[in-house]
């Protein structure tokens, strides 16, 4: 257990161990404290999708902000198997938010039309003929869907530990596990360590926040809205051409992709509605979110009916108002950081990470700039959200937001 380092990263997943990742490598000594394990929290749980555009409260100002950073995060990405030297199972075999009757698919034309207008050169709207190219195994009912080629997927739980073992092996980074941070002791209004369950831990450079949903546990000012959400896998099976996806089906919104194993990741919201903020960080998940998943599998994908699921987990991400991420400097102290907000992990929070060293080891400076993410954009606002909410409830709230 150290007790003094340059900087401390508070949180085990893919932001907190690829902000450790590349602030050792810019030369600083870094301590990564983490309350459970490494991708324990939602980089661990997530539906393992790489999709640039998420989201269909998007406009051509919306579309234009994100180009730049999501452009980068993939270029980060496809070199990260050699830089890190571990294989994150990144496949670029696109992904389609897919459409099953006429209103939905005159909704996804307009949003590739908004992509189109925001600077997006890759997105394609294909009807079912062209489809059946990429997606052969798309049901009868599917008649088109909103394309991007460049999408696909990528294992989270490796990418969190390749960042945390490169980290460790070639940079010395000290990975603290199990051990809980409880406030970040503040003086002068300047972040000087973290008190955890196991002493204090001070800092001579920072103290990068980087807890995602968690951080509401440390401060109420910069608005954040933890999310539940349920995902599950199945067994490896026979190589199909699945590729990532979402889709509607029953009125019930639904994900999935393929990994590079043969399994397929299925994921939801979950059938039961969280009445409380404090209960979407409840993990427990109900034999109904196992039958909507394999629901959406055999009603889109009909072949995979006889496929077994293996693993169902629920897990908590968060969304700001924007869903934009926080990164920069929290507002009001000096060497007090955050980098966190994540709603789509994979193309964001790699090269959110990369972004948060260069602010530090460069003052501010960035190789792209960050003013569309810094903290400080929604301080102390209050935005009405309803006691009981979820993830749809939300995506409402922020189109009717249009921030």
């Amino acid at each position: 257990m150290p007790r003094e380092a340059d900087i401390v990263v508070i949180g085990g997943g893919i932001s907190g161990c690829g902000t450790a990742y590349y602030l050792a490598k810019g030369g600083l000594d870094v301590v990564v404290v983490e309350q459970r394990s490494i991708a324990s929290g939602a980089s661990g749980r997530n539906g393992a999708q790489l999709v640039q555009m998420d989201g269909r409260t998007l406009n051509a100002a919306r579309v234009s902000k994100r180009l730049p950073f999501v452009r980068a995060d993939v270029e980060l990405l496809r070199g990260l198997n050699d830089e890190l030297g571990m294989d994150i199972e990144l496949q670029q075999f696109g992904s389609v938010d897919l459409s099953a009757n006429d209103e939905e698919s005159e909704t996804l034309m307009n949003m590739t039309e908004i992509q189109k207008n925001g600077g997006d050169t890759i997105v394609e709207y294909l009807d079912r003929n062209d489809l059946l190219e990429y997606c052969p195994a798309i049901s009868e009912d599917i008649i088109g869907g909103k394309f991007t080629r460049t999408d696909g997927s990528v294992n989270p739980i490796k990418l969190a530990w390749a960042y945390a073992l490169a980290a460790h092996h070639q940079y010395k980074v000290k990975l603290v596990l199990h051990t809980k941070v409880e406030d970040v002791i503040i003086k002068a209004e300047s972040a000087l360590g973290v008190k955890t369950t196991r002493g204090d831990i001070m800092v001579n450079v920072g103290v990068v926040n980087c807890t995602n949903a968690w951080l509401i546990e440390f401060t109420k000012d910069i608005p954040v809205f933890p999310v539940q959400n349920v995902t599950s896998v199945t067994e490896q099976v026979p190589k199909v051409p699945i590729i990532t996806w979402d889709g509607t089906y029953r009125g019930n919104y639904g994900y999935g992709t393929s990994q590079k194993n043969g399994s397929l990741v299925v994921g939801s919201l979950p059938c039961r509605i969280p009445k409380s903020v404090e209960e979407h960080f409840d993990e427990s998940v109900s034999y109904e979110d196992l039958e909507r998943h394999a629901g959406f599998l055999t009603k889109q994908f009909p072949m995979l009916k006889h496929v077994s699921f293996i693993r169902i987990w629920a897990g908590v991400f968060a969304m700001t108002p924007d869903r934009l991420p926080y990164i920069g400097s929290i507002p009001g102290y000096r060497n007090y950081y955050i980098n966190t907000g994540y709603s789509n992990g994979m193309a964001y929070c790699p090269i959110g990470a990369k972004l948060m060293s260069e602010f530090i080891l460069n003052d501010g400076r960035t190789s792209i700039p960050l003013d569309f993410v810094r903290p400080d954009r929604y301080l102390n606002m209050k935005f009405d959200v309803p006691k009981q909410y979820n993830y749809t409830v939300l995506e409402h709230l922020l189109d009717e937001w249009n921030l």
